[in-house]
């Protein structure tokens, strides 16, 4: 192999040819190749193998410079491509244009690309490539644009986050070799990029990385001799297994001066897992520690059986009882989709789900099917969609749960939704409940209103309310099968035995 061909196979790992660029490190002040942190190599790696990646990450984690770094090399060395970095900030935009362009003009003479500076933010190459830096508030940024090479950052901060992300996404959607790298430190509880990256952790087509701080040895700091943590921080080094001192010294250091001792300000730009730093004004309905376990176990939704149309996490069994749960919702294209959850209630365990938006009359034979499937004895719809509960009736469902003889199905005031919610807390906190599937725990996570919110969906929490409501302080024992006697019992046999009995009883 040439040494060209050597030169030409390292440039297609971006963990190898981001090495090649040289850029002032923060630590040392000297201008030098940039030395790869472990988590920017994972990321580099993963651009490699995914085209699109979204990364939650910690303050300074120095993601942006990885990425500023990978539009340089991909589009300066691939003929015709176009790079670009969209940045939450102008200030973000110029920086990161800045660390493009000296390292493009301190790399290697032999393998640089001419090009000229075409505006103040935007590096052409003679092949006709080039790489712009651009901000989410510029008007419309990427149409008229095609994208080979993305990278988005902070997107957690982006006012405009969805309709933004609507009108770029085209601009990469339909150019196949396309790349996308998006990365940000959480934002508000509730925004654009909390939903975006909960949906890429259920497998919507992402690869989501999560980059633990505490794994990266500049946001550590020396301890002062003789000091020692408190209990709550023993606690949480023992949720981080490879965190040091010198990281809770550190942590320690921002709340006790930056932070104000407020640790929700700390998590949002150290987040701690790949759930908390998504800062909110007040606290979830649901509280992170009562599905924390539960959310490291859960599974991705499973496929669609195309029999009944559900997605099945468990097969029914003869001995055990089960109850569906419905939230009969939008139909057409605006509103909340309906959602129908299917418990174990012996065992109170999800066994299946479904989403979608769909006719009453048609939700209601997809319940028919459901019962039927899995010999249902309890069904519970919401009684927020009389169409579907009376369509419901009609078809033959039964066992059909009315709250009174004014109200069929599960009429809820909002006490009782309050008291349903306590009652979900409670069986979540104490394990009487067990929830498999990541969407339905997230949306548990990000509820915070029985009216919901705008763009957010809250139909699979629902079906949990009910769930916990009706199943809450009950016990439902599974079938006791009936044992088959094949021996034959002459009567002679019988008399003689009662007739023992009655003498015993006498003696």
């Amino acid at each position: 192999m040439s040494n060209g061909d050597i030169i030409r196979a390292g440039l297609k790992d971006p963990a190898k040819y981001t090495r090649l660029f040289s850029i002032m490190n923060e630590q040392t002040g000297q201008v030098a190749p940039i030395p790869l942190t472990p988590n920017q190599t994972t990321v580099l790696s993963a651009l490699r193998e995914h085209p699109r990646v979204v990364v939650n990450k910690y303050r300074q984690s120095y993601m942006t410079t990885a990425g500023v770094l990978w539009l340089l090399g991909e589009c300066q060395w691939n003929p015709g491509w176009q790079g670009f970095l969209i940045a939450d900030t102008s200030e973000t935009s110029a920086e990161g244009f800045m660390r493009a362009k000296h390292a493009y003009e301190t790399m290697d003479k032999r393998l640089r690309i001419r090009s000229k500076l075409a505006s103040q933010r935007h590096l052409q190459f003679q092949h006709g490539g080039g790489l712009r830096c651009l901000t989410s508030g510029s008007k419309d940024p990427a149409i008229g644009r095609s994208i080979d090479r993305l990278v988005i950052t902070e997107l957690g901060m982006w006012a405009n986050a969805a309709a933004a992300m609507q009108k770029i996404s085209p601009a990469y959607r339909k150019r196949p070799h396309s790349k996308v790298l998006i990365e940000s430190t959480p934002g508000p509880a509730g925004c654009y990029y909390e939903d975006f990256w909960l949906a890429a952790l259920e497998g919507n087509g992402w690869h989501p990385i999560f980059l633990k701080w505490w794994d990266d040895p500049t946001c550590m700091s020396p301890p002062p001799k003789g000091w020692k943590p408190d209990q709550a921080e023993l606690a949480y080094m023992n949720d981080h297994p490879s965190m040091t001192l010198g990281h809770v010294y550190f942590r320690r250091s921002l709340l006790d001066g930056e932070y104000l001792g407020d640790t929700r300000l700390f998590d949002n730009q150290y987040p701690p897992n790949e759930y908390d730093g998504f800062t909110s004004a007040g606290s979830p309905a649901i509280p992170l520690d009562a599905i924390r376990d539960m959310l490291t176990r859960a599974v991705a939704e499973p496929e669609v059986d195309h029999e009944t149309g559900l997605r099945i996490i468990a097969e029914p069994m003869e001995h055990l009882r089960y109850g569906i749960f419905a939230d009969p919702a939008g139909f057409g294209a605006k509103g909340d989709p309906s959602a129908l959850t299917i418990m174990d209630i012996c065992n109170r365990e999800e066994v299946a789900v479904w989403e979608g938006r769909i006719d009453p009359g048609m939700f209601a034979d997809l319940i028919g099917v459901a019962q039927q499937f899995y010999h249902a004895e309890m069904v519970v719809i919401e009684s927020n969609a009389a169409a579907c509960i009376q369509s419901a009736k009609d078809k033959g469902v039964q066992n059909l749960y009315w709250t009174s003889k004014q109200h069929p199905g599960w009429y809820a005031t909002h006490s009782r939704k309050m008291q349903a919610l306590a009652k979900l807390v409670g069986l979540l906190r104490e394990g009487d409940i067990i929830i498999h599937t990541r969407r339905t725990l997230h949306q548990l996570m990000s509820f915070d209103s029985f009216e919901g919110a705008k763009d957010h969906h809250y139909d699979r929490a629902i079906t949990m309310l009910i769930v916990a409501d009706m199943l809450s302080g009950t016990t439902y024992l599974p079938r006791i099968h009936e044992v088959q006697n094949n021996v034959g019992v002459k009567a002679s046999e019988v008399k003689s035995w009662l007739k023992r009995q009655k003498r015993n009883a006498r003696n």
